[in-house]
């Protein structure tokens, strides 16, 4: 809600600035004041629509989605038999009698 609130903002605050800078002359010693900060307005707007309507909002949405669908975490692996748990090793043919 807060970045719709924002993008709101900032393409009104652009929108204002160039209906003003229609309806009033700019003095002389203001323009490339004037100019340098509609440029920049009118990129911040424009980085905040594109934001909004563009592949970052998207892509954070899907990460979420995946988040959401993501299986449990594995369970831990269960700790190895003691020695003492472990068989008597059987070497050769001591166990085969001829």
């Amino acid at each position: 809600m807060m970045r719709a609130v924002l993008v709101l903002l900032l393409v009104g605050a652009f929108e204002l600035a160039l209906f003003w800078l229609f309806q009033w002359p700019i003095p002389k010693g203001n323009r490339d004041l004037v100019t340098y900060m509609l440029g920049q307005l009118s990129g911040l707007a424009l980085a905040a629509v594109t934001f909004y309507f563009g592949t970052s909002q998207s892509s954070r949405e899907k990460s979420d989605a995946m988040a959401r669908l993501a299986a449990p975490p594995a369970p831990e692996p269960e700790a190895p038999p003691s020695p003492a748990e472990l068989p008597e090793p059987r070497f050769g043919m001591e166990g085969n009698a001829r």
